[in-house]
């Protein structure tokens, strides 16, 4: 069995670890991002993910040649339809629209 470059090298007494630790804090670029979210949620608002394939057979639909799945080969058009169908689905599963 060949072993990793530099594996051999790695030492287990302990000395590798930093001897003081240190808070870490969100860069700048982060706390943008997370503010207006916790602001939205305040508000009780929810942020929705929306998958970008879905399934074919709307007009103008790029379709994928080769897709992972048939079910998922064209790339949606709009939003409106997709957060219908996945509020339809969270409904029938008992989950509400948002949850």
């Amino acid at each position: 069995m060949r072993k990793l470059p530099g594996y051999t090298a790695i030492t287990t007494s302990g000395d590798t670890l930093p001897a003081k630790t240190e808070v870490g804090q969100l860069s700048l670029d982060q706390s943008l991002i997370r503010r207006p979210r916790e602001v939205f949620r305040q508000q009780v608002l929810t942020e929705l993910m929306h998958h970008t394939l879905v399934k074919p057979g709307v007009a103008r639909q790029v379709v994928i040649i080769n897709p992972l799945f048939s079910e998922y080969s064209a790339l949606r058009t709009d939003l409106l339809a997709g957060l219908i169908d996945a509020c339809q689905y969270n409904w029938e599963q008992g989950n509400g629209c948002l949850n």
